[in-house]
């Protein structure tokens, strides 16, 4: 692992070394057209011979011209960092110094329009040490156990990308990407991790369709573990088969690899969907779906495969009062698992179903809707087959509003029946609700207003072979906003209870409160708030005979609660670029979030950060309480980072 870790190292610094300075010969291009007066003064850098060439009378060289090195921004940066976290007993002190030196480039070669490179190479040498303190894991003597570990390492960023006839029918793009957590300077404490990216996207467009095919490799490796690693294919194409058809298909397939474990997952999956549109009152859309799914693990290998066809189209005529719907779909499953462990055979499922669905909307006048749809169901597979069929039709009534002096109210009803048969027995039921709210809206000032409401609702279903059941629920809100100059703020407050008047009565209650604002203190500062408090208590009862009942599920009311609080500052202490955030964040099972304690599994944190920038100095400082069931965590970090040239 080192070695090959060794060679993608040189590799790496070889490939974009070499193609930073790299000078373009002309004769490497000579079957391309020449390239124009604009671009040859861009590289010479100005109309003027370049030093060290001849002329002749004629003005033209006499000896054949190569492109000049592309602009390179040579740059980097030192930064210091140091991180303190205590948790219950155990302290860690982690310190180090990463410095960079960087070189970017943005060139083209032959023309612009031909294709463009953009480059970016960092060698970066980090230093760390971590002091360690376990007071709880005392040694032979009984004194803490401490451990000191220093590291040292060279790591190589980078990204190389290379565009080539960007504006044509036929665009490419590659592109290779290095990246290391240990030079992000946050000396987080989760192992070293390092990532490598590389790949490539051919675009086409012709009468065929437009489309693009592209390949990508993702490598991860992490300090004391193996490499991961993932490739994946994509294609795209986009057909306009008619002004009223379109066709769309896309693939993907994706590889997945644990060095270590030899753990494999593959997934392919192909997609194809086709929209027919020939009017604006009709469409119809087809998805065809095929996906297979492979894993190797440890203790086996699994593969599933799914296919499917689904199709749903619409049909609406301008202004009039129908709509119909209807739509069909085929699903087909197999999955298979062979257990390394086991003597068995390998144990295979199949499955299959088929839906056809038919629904219909009618507007008999603007307050009376009539609805009616229809499904049939097959399934089959290893465990039988099963065939159903079910039909609904609904009417729904909502007249409108009526003012009643200075409030609003409205009402609706709604019934629906329904039929469905199966391989166990036919059922029909039929349901009724009723409804009605009253709300008001009380303007304060300009900026400011509370709107009231109230709800009540009755529902009852009836079913073949069950006794009726009964809803009623009662819903009630009142929120108050208001907008001025520096800010704005916002209240409200639900309330919800529904209870089971039938067989089995049962009840479900809710209360809700949010609160926030958005306060402007300054010029450079602004506050911003949010409390939200909910409780809830829920009952269920189950009568199993006469006189005789059994409380299945009965609860007193649990109350949730949190806050936030935000406050940031700009130009803190007057100080311009010094700027401050604070962030305060608190979630309990109580009533305020400050009334929880370690037995409510209580989530508490408060962060600070602090940045200041001069000239090519910064400073950072952040800082950080948290509090979990009890247990208390806190860190603080501060880093100084002082860059140089152009990074």
């Amino acid at each position: 692992m080192v070695e090959q870790r060794k060679k993608h190292l040189i590799h790496s610094c070889v490939v974009i070394a070499g193609l930073l300075p790299f000078s373009w010969h002309r004769a490497a291009l000579c079957a391309l057209p020449p390239p124009s007066a604009e671009s040859q003064s861009r590289e010479s850098g100005s109309s003027a011979a370049p030093a060290g060439s001849s002329q002749s009378s004629s003005g033209k060289p006499a000896t054949e011209s190569v492109f000049a090195l592309p602009p390179v921004q040579i740059g980097g940066r030192i930064s210091y960092d140091i991180r303190r976290e205590t948790s219950e007993g155990k302290k860690a002190v982690q310190h180090g110094v990463t410095s960079t030196i960087g070189a970017k480039t943005a060139t083209y070669i032959w023309e612009p329009w031909f294709a463009q490179l953009n480059g970016e190479l960092g060698l970066n040498v980090v230093r760390r040490t971590s002091d360690t303190t376990d007071a709880s894991a005392t040694g032979d003597f009984g004194f803490a156990n401490n451990s000191t570990l220093t590291s040292k390492n060279l790591v190589t960023t980078g990204a190389l990308q290379l565009d080539i006839l960007q504006r044509s029918r036929f665009p490419f793009q590659a592109h290779y990407r290095k990246s290391d957590n240990r030079i992000s300077g946050s000396l987080s404490s989760l192992s070293d991790y390092a990532s490598r990216s590389f790949g490539f996207t051919q675009g086409f467009g012709s009468d065929v369709g437009v489309g693009s095919f592209g390949w990508e490799r993702n490598e991860q490796t992490m300090t004391g573990s193996s490499e991961t690693s993932q490739d994946s294919m994509r294609l795209s194409l986009s057909k306009s088969l008619s002004q009223t058809q379109s066709l769309q298909i896309n693939a993907l397939r994706t590889d997945n690899r644990h060095a270590a474990t030899s753990e494999r997952a593959v997934q392919t999956s192909l997609n194809a969907q086709h929209r027919f549109t020939p009017g604006h009152e009709f469409h119809l859309d087809t998805l065809a779906n095929a996906s297979r799914s492979a894993y190797k693990l440890r203790h086996g290998q699994t593969t599933g495969d799914i296919v499917q066809l689904s199709s749903f189209g619409t049909w609406r005529p301008e202004e009039g009062p129908l709509t119909m719907t209807g739509g069909a779909r085929l699903l087909a499953l197999e999955n298979s698992t062979n257990s390394y462990a086991s003597d068995t055979s390998d144990l295979s499922m199949r499955n299959h179903s088929a839906n056809i669905n038919v629904g219909a909307s009618y507007e008999v006048t603007e307050a009376l809707r009539a609805t009616a749809a229809m499904n049939l169901n097959a399934t089959g597979g290893s465990g039988g087959s099963t065939n159903s069929t079910s039909e609904s039709v609904g009417l729904t009534y909502q007249p409108p509003s009526k003012e009643l002096g200075d409030y609003r109210y409205n009402w609706s009803a709604a019934t629906n029946a329904m039929h469905a048969t199966g391989d166990d027995g036919q059922r029909s039921g039929l349901t009724l609700q009723i409804a009605h709210s009253l709300s008001r809206s009380i303007q304060l000032s300009r900026s400011s207003n509370i709107i009231m409401s109230a709800n009540q609702s009755l529902a009852s279903t009836m079913r073949s072979g069950d006794k009726p059941d009964q809803w009623l629920t009662h819903t009630g809100s009142v929120s108050w906003n208001t907008s001025f100059k520096d800010g704005m703020a916002f209240a409200s407050i639900n309330a919800s209870d529904s209870r089971s008047l039938g067989e089995e009565q049962g009840m479900f209650q809710l209360i809700n409160f949010q609160l926030s604002s958005n306060l402007s203190t300054g010029r450079y500062s602004s506050l911003t708030g949010n409390l939200t408090i909910q409780s809830i208590r829920q009952e269920m009862q189950s009568y199993f005979s006469a006189g005789r009942s059994q409380s299945a599920m009965e609860t007193g009311f649990v109350t949730t609660s949190s806050g936030s609080i935000n406050y940031q500052h700009q130009r803190a202490f007057g100080v311009p670029r010094l700027r401050f955030r604070s962030e305060l964040r608190l979630n309990s099972e109580a009533l305020l979030p400050v009334l929880g304690g370690p037995q409510d599994s209580e989530t508490a944190s408060w962060t600070n950060h602090l940045d200041y920038t001069i000239g090519l100095l910064q400073l950072r400082a952040d800082a950080r309480i948290a509090n979990v069931a009890g247990r208390r965590n806190s860190s603080i970090m501060f880093s100084a980072t002082r860059t140089f040239g152009n990074y």
